[in-house]
């Protein structure tokens, strides 16, 4: 491999999800042994979180350019809002050609070696019109995701920045994608950024200091707002903990809000005894590599959440439930009768273990591997 390799990674600007497995990947490339000199990282809202993350590698440069609608969500809601998401759509279709030149121009400036995306779609056309290899990482795509909310008029500009993409990563969740990657891909599995052992332990010794507790991870998401969260009543249930994001309104003296500027939320996940979630994927990984149970807050009309939700099933112990009926729960043996199960319905798990590796963090390394050779053959031939 040459001694100079310069890679662009797209980050899609919805959520934390995206850039926290992103993120896992980045310290894996930048390790000496995969010889990468610079990586350039191209997301929107999301960007000071990932600076902070990274934010001692003198090899990473930042540039803050959103180029990703995302999901709109109802008010108040974890649902989408099929309307809301077309009405902001319109403007994004008609903004495209020119996100398209713009990118197209910055990559012709950067001359780089590869242009990784997850899940950005207008890197791939931009790429492809530079002949600059692309490399798409994800269990989902905008156009899977918009396919049931938008007419198939609309969503075409997606899916033909999609079929220039030249290799697909294709991440558990991601099986009924289309074949994406006109030269090939590989599957990848559940993979996170790792746990810190000695912040984990520190974590639950500060939560449960007298092992008396259930800690229970509960996580909706940076980009959702749960307008009637505080009226979930097991919130005030005294054998539990519950761990919440910042973002999270609530407060009392069994909730412990994670500070604005902690980054590496992975041990606050391995320092729980459940995970009460969204099914985003980057939540369900760092619970499957911990091998925590799952709660799954179902949201319908989202097609990328059922299919995480199959994932998870096949992965760890997993139930879903609909936010009303947890908002309204009064019987906290929920959780315990989970946590009690986890541990008894190895044999299930056991069936599906050929979908996913022994060791859940080597998916990480599958794909920094698979990247490391494309580049090899490009310089080679």
């Amino acid at each position: 491999m040459k001694s100079s390799l310069n890679l662009i990674f797209y980050i899609t600007d919805y959520g934390y999800g995206h850039a926290t497995r992103s993120i896992a990947l980045i310290r894996e490339l930048l390790r000496p042994k995969y010889n990468i000199s610079q990586i350039t990282i191209c997301s929107g809202k999301v960007l000071p979180f990932i600076k902070r993350s990274l934010q001692y590698d003198q090899r990473i440069n930042f540039r803050e350019q959103a180029l990703d609608l995302g999901y709109v969500h109802e008010s108040g809601s974890i649902d989408l809002s099929s309307s809301l998401l077309q009405e902001r759509y319109v403007y994004y279709h008609y903004s495209f050609s020119s996100m398209v030149s713009m990118e197209r121009a910055f990559l012709a400036l950067q001359k780089p070696d590869m242009v990784l995306s997850d899940i950005s779609p207008i890197p791939f056309l931009a790429a492809s019109q530079l002949n600059v290899i692309s490399v798409g990482i994800s269990n989902f795509t905008w156009y899977t995701a918009y396919e049931e909310a938008l007419t198939p008029e609309l969503i075409q500009l997606l899916e033909q920045c999609y079929r220039c993409m030249d290799y697909f990563v294709r991440l558990p969740g991601g099986k009924t994608e289309p074949d994406w990657g006109v030269r090939g891909g590989i599957v990848a599995d559940f993979y996170c950024r790792r746990v810190d052992s000695t912040e984990m332990k520190r974590i639950r010794s500060q939560l449960d200091p007298f092992k008396n507790k259930t800690i229970i991870f509960f996580a909706i998401g940076m980009g959702v707002d749960l307008s009637d969260i505080s009226k979930m009543k097991l919130l005030k249930h005294e054998k539990f903990v519950f761990i919440v994001s910042c973002n999270m309104e609530i407060s009392g003296q069994n909730i412990f809000n994670i500070e604005k500027n902690y980054t590496e939320t992975q041990n606050f996940v391995a320092a729980s005894d459940i995970v009460v979630t969204k099914p985003g994927w980057s939540t369900i990984s760092e619970a499957v590599v911990s091998h925590k149970p799952l709660v799954l807050l179902e949201r319908g009309n989202i097609p990328e959440d059922r299919r995480n939700i199959t994932a998870a099933w096949h992965a760890t112990k997993t139930v879903t439930i609909q936010w009303d009926e947890l908002r309204d729960m009064e019987d906290p043996n929920f959780f315990e009768g989970m946590i009690i199960s986890c541990d008894s319905e190895n044999d299930e798990i056991e069936n599906h273990k050929s979908f996913y590796s022994e060791d859940r963090r080597s998916g990480v390394n599958v794909i920094a591997e698979f990247i490391e050779s494309l580049l090899d053959f490009r310089i080679t031939t």
